[in-house]
């Protein structure tokens, strides 16, 4: 039998953590898949361009790298840009629940602009226009 020795709660309270940064990063990564695929499948250089960098690097990257980027490196890069602009010390400190709901959203992102892409070239240009006239 499966003993937590008092400490069945720490689990319990993890899981929910869990379920509610994974579940807050869900409209991120619609919107950026969204936005990514549009960008893959257009007809403007820049933004097949910028897309498929944000496609390579994003899926070419260990996530764990970029969780530690998101909250130490743009936590960094915020307090250096708000202090120049302010002029004086600015203190921004990114939680964690946020810098993981940010992360995965841009990590599933990348990937939902691959099954995006892929579904809307799936489609026979038939169906489009039957679409089209319904």
């Amino acid at each position: 039998m499966l003993s937590f020795r008092g400490y069945g709660w720490v689990f319990w309270e993890g899981a929910q953590i869990t379920l509610l940064v994974g579940l807050s990063a869900v409209p991120l990564a619609l919107a950026l898949g969204l936005l990514g695929a549009w960008g893959k499948l257009s007809a403007n250089p820049i933004a097949r361009s910028l897309a498929g960098a944000y496609t390579t690097i994003v899926r070419g990257v260990p996530e764990l790298v970029l969780i530690l980027l998101v909250y130490y490196g743009v936590t960094i890069l915020l307090q250096h840009l708000l202090t120049l602009a302010a002029g004086g010390e600015v203190l921004i400190d990114i939680d964690p629940f946020t810098a993981g709901t940010l992360t995965l959203g841009v990590i599933y992102g990348a990937f939902t602009t691959e099954v995006f892409r892929g579904a809307f070239l799936a489609l026979d240009r038939g169906q489009i226009e039957a679409a089209y006239a319904a």
